[in-house]
């Protein structure tokens, strides 16, 4: 007879066929993805799928608790509109109790217990994961790789189960993290991140430890998938930690603060790695320190400062469908997330992954507003800048309208200037175009307002041959 090991890798062999068949592969623009385990570029900023060498562009949500509070066909519609929107990466927790809007006892919606044995404390023992629980996790896996999906999948998020895993101690929390090793190595759609909100890394070394341990064990038995942390808020990245220096594939920049600032930051680390905006502010949620409920303005200026700052990707989060609430179907179209589509209908026909943020304003020199490193994002009107290394295309976004002056010789010919509307994905080409490729020119967006009242802009300079 066949052992469940074997029978889970075929499972995801044969997903890994279908997806590649379905979505066309992975490639920068298509959003298709979770065809193979993704790597890093060949310069080490961006992540491709396994041996192909177009970077993938990866836009991701939030549903952290979609294994407790969901049943696997409602997963599959979340998954399936989540793809039409353009998104390719989740979000996704192994385990969740309130913290991240399950139950006490890390039940599912029905029930089912993710361990079958406790401590003397009441805890879960680790030691022994309930199959059926697991079950429902194989089928979540296989749900996000039929609509070409990479989890960001947390082993035990810091968050609600650090009092778990000390009552557990190393041995056990190893053979744990070797339990998910063995289990999900074949998976082709899979990134290790462990921590969330994991603020006591620092104070708390033992802690520290006891996550790190998961994942060693999960190395242990799978080396074929990359592995990440989210760290502490309110900013913070996982390079941060050199006890994990040796195990990252991936940097997570977290922020609630405007997202070029920190990702300005992790793009001059040396040593550096592809870096990803895994967590803002989320749409409908409102944090002590922000000014106002975050709006889809607010989103969009999350996901735009980010791939203009150097980011391999950016995941967009929402109140409604992080937790799951009664009304998530519904908001599953909020404004903030049908806009994603527009980030990769413009950045996935453009050579986005050979961008070179403007960090020290060679490109932009004058009118791109007030850099701000520390408090909430919302509203501030700085204009993030990128350019390719040989000239021919810049982009620059502007959370709000103002004029920027750009220093033409930095392009390699004459360029044709276009607004990009991001509520809408409409072009509108700037009445100067051509613009020559000498001295500097100043740029200022059209003065319409959008429907939501924004006057939110992506300049696109192209030059010709």
């Amino acid at each position: 007879m066949l052992n469940s090991t074997l029978l889970l890798r075929t499972a995801f062999a044969l997903l890994a066929l279908l997806a590649a068949s379905a979505c066309g592969g992975g490639g920068g623009g298509g959003g298709g993805g979770a065809t193979a385990p993704l790597e890093a570029s060949s310069d080490g900023r961006r992540l491709v799928e396994g041996a192909a060498t177009t970077p993938e562009l990866l836009l991701g949500d939030a549903p952290q608790s979609l294994i407790v509070n969901v049943s696997v066909a409602q997963a599959k519609t979340y998954f399936s509109t989540r793809q039409e929107q353009g998104f390719n990466a989740a979000w996704v927790n192994v385990l969740c109790d309130p913290y991240t809007g399950g139950r006490p006892d890390a039940t599912t919606y029905d029930g089912i217990a993710p361990f079958d044995a406790t401590l003397s404390g009441g805890l879960y023992d680790l030691r022994t994961p309930n199959e059926v629980y697991f079950q429902r996790v194989d089928a979540m896996v296989a749900a996000a790789a039929e609509h070409g999906f990479h989890l960001w999948f947390d082993p035990i998020e810091t968050g609600g189960f650090l009092p778990t895993l000390r009552a557990n101690g190393l041995s056990a929390a190893r053979e744990y993290g070797r339990f998910l090793g063995r289990r999900y190595q074949d998976a082709s759609n899979i990134v290790w991140m462990s921590g969330n909100d994991f603020r006591g890394w620092q104070d708390q070394p033992s802690d520290d430890e006891l996550v790190f341990e998961v994942a060693q064990g999960i190395r242990d038995e799978d080396s074929r998938h990359l592995h990440t942390t989210e760290l502490g808020d309110p900013i913070s990245s996982s390079l941060d930690d050199p006890r994990w220096l040796p195990l990252l594939g991936i940097n997570n920049t977290y922020t609630y603060a405007p997202t070029y600032a920190q990702l300005y930051n992790d793009w001059q680390r040396s040593p550096f790695l592809p870096n990803v905006f895994i967590e803002g502010n989320y749409e409908g949620e409102q944090l002590a320190s922000a000014p106002h409920v975050t709006t889809a303005e607010d989103t969009r200026n999350e996901f735009w400062w980010a791939m203009t700052s150097g980011a391999a990707g950016a995941f967009y989060g929402n109140r409604w469908v992080h937790d799951f609430l009664s009304s998530w179907q519904s908001h599953l179209h909020d404004a903030g997330g049908e806009q994603a589509k527009y980030v990769r209908k413009l950045l996935g026909s453009k050579r986005w992954y050979d961008l070179v943020p403007d960090i020290d304003h060679d490109v932009a020199t004058a009118g791109y507003g007030t850099f701000k490193s520390e408090i909430n994002a919302q509203d501030n009107d700085f204009v993030t800048t990128a350019r390719t290394p040989d000239g021919r295309l810049v982009l620059a976004y502007f959370p709000e309208r103002q004029s920027l002056t750009i220093q033409m010789t930095t392009l390699s010919g004459a360029a044709t200037a276009t607004w990009f509307d991001p509520t809408n994905g409409a072009s509108i080409v700037d009445s100067a175009s051509p613009v020559a490729n000498a001295g500097s020119h100043v740029f200022t967006p059209p003065p319409t307002a959008h429907s939501d009242g924004a006057s939110d802009w992506v300049l696109v300079l192209e030059a010709g041959p």
